[in-house]
Parts: structure tokens; C-alpha cells; sequence
């Protein structure tokens, strides 16, 4: 073939040259042209995607703060799980589309059956792959109505006081006794986990509000305050040390 090329005129060899090059330019050219509209195309498609992934299926709106979420569905259960890692999850159902979430272990799920709808608003954590449940909604079904608003009248806070147990009354007189309404504890509720489930004791913590994992506020609301201490008789209490009893030892973990 070369040798029929070589036999050419000069002329001719510089055209069909020049002809073969421009040929070769105009297909890089094309072929740019192409990559570029279909990468357009394939970035057009992903926006699409996640964006009608987002608004159709996951049940799941953020709040002013970026960390903060919602989830809205049929109660599934509350798991622990150790595969990959150990954690703790929930599972709703929302428009027949599952969603598994993994959490900070929490009691807030205790008096919540399956089949509830529920609404579950959380915060995502810095550094952390498991979300911090800060409140649980039973919407319909046989629920509870949320962590902070289960008691509502000074009847209910009197039952709790007569149904507590010597542990959650050692708690509840110390913050009596030295007049701390509000304290911090590790981020799973420590030994007032039970007390946070009756919703004597919630999170104090405020959106965006930076905290270490031993050290998560929570408080006891106003209303349910001032009632216990009206009932500050029943919560005899003298340790003048630093004990916090409703931390767990290192030791125990």
C-alpha cells in the first residue's frame, strides 16, 4: 500500500495528506462533542434521579439545620445488630418503601408497637455514622404520643413517682438535691433510660449545639420539675460527693 502511496505525485501526496488529517481532526472533534453530550446527559439523569429518589421515596425532610431529620412511616421494629458493626437500628415503611436507620441506642422506641405510624425526627451526628433520636410522634396506632409530651397532668407524674424504682429514685433525688434541673450524661441515657422513656427526662440539646458523646445535655421539663418538687419528701437524698448516679462506670460498659 505504501508503495502505491510513494509512487504518487508529490501533490497528491500532500493533498491526501492533508485530506487524511483534517478526516482525523474532524473525528476527535466528534468524538469530544459526544463524550461531552452524553457525560451532560448521564449528570442530567443522576440530578433527576436522586432528586425524584428524594422527594418520592425516601420519607425523610432536613430542617433549618442540616443535620436535623425526619422520618415519617409504619413502625417496622428496633433492633440491635452487629453485622457489619455493631449498632442500633429502627425500620419504617413509608409509601411501601423501607427505610433502615442506624441510631444511638435509645429507649424512645419501647412503648412504640409495630404498625404504628410514627414520625421520628433525628440529628446527625459529626463523626458519627448512627443518628441521634431526639424525639418519637405516634401519629396513629396504638403509640405513645412523644417523649416530652407522654405527661401532660401532675396525675400522671404522681403514678410515675409511685412506680419508680429505687434506681430512677436515686436519680431523681440527687438532681433534687442539689437543684440541677438540667445535667449531662452520656449520649445513650446511661441508668435514666427508663427515666427518659416515661418522659420525665428529655434531650436539652438544641439544633447544631456541639457536644462530646460522654457529655449530651438533658433535662427535666419545667412543669414535671416543679411537681417532683413538690414530692421532694419522697426522694430522701445526702451523698455530698460528686457521684452521679445516673452515669455507668467506664468499667461496666
Amino acid at each position: 500500500m505504501w508503495h502505491h502511496f510513494l509512487a504518487l505525485p508529490l501533490v497528491a501526496r500532500v493533498f491526501a495528506l492533508s485530506v487524511a488529517g483534517l478526516l482525523a481532526l474532524w473525528g476527535a472533534i466528534k468524538a469530544k462533542a459526544i463524550h461531552a453530550a452524553a457525560k451532560k446527559l448521564a449528570d442530567k439523569a443522576t440530578e433527576w434521579f436522586w432528586g425524584w429518589l428524594r422527594a418520592r421515596i425516601l420519607p425523610r425532610t432536613a430542617g433549618s439545620n442540616s443535620g436535623e431529620r425526619t422520618y415519617k412511616g409504619t413502625f417496622q421494629e428496633y433492633r440491635y445488630t452487629s453485622v457489619p458493626r455493631p449498632t442500633h437500628l429502627f425500620s419504617v415503611v413509608h409509601e411501601g418503601v423501607a427505610t433502615t436507620v442506624p441510631v444511638v441506642d435509645t429507649a424512645l422506641f419501647t412503648p412504640i408497637k409495630p404498625g404504628t405510624l410514627i414520625e421520628v425526627d433525628t440529628e446527625a451526628l459529626s463523626g458519627y455514622e448512627a443518628e441521634l433520636v431526639k424525639r418519637v410522634r405516634a401519629l396513629k396506632g396504638p403509640g405513645i404520643a412523644s417523649d416530652d409530651a407522654a405527661l401532660r397532668t401532675a396525675q400522671d407524674v404522681e403514678a410515675e413517682i409511685r412506680e419508680m424504682t429505687p434506681q430512677e429514685r436515686e436519680i431523681i433525688g440527687c438532681l433534687l438535691h442539689r437543684n440541677q434541673r438540667v445535667f449531662t450524661n452520656t449520649i445513650d441515657g446511661g441508668y435514666a433510660t427508663t427515666l427518659i422513656s416515661k418522659g420525665i427526662v428529655v434531650s436539652a440539646a438544641r439544633p447544631g449545639q456541639a457536644f462530646r458523646r460522654n457529655d449530651y445535655p438533658f433535662e427535666i421539663p419545667r412543669p414535671v420539675w416543679d411537681i417532683l418538687m413538690r414530692h421532694k419528701a419522697s426522694f430522701p437524698y445526702s451523698d455530698e460527693t460528686d457521684y452521679q448516679p445516673w452515669r455507668v462506670p467506664w468499667m461496666l460498659r
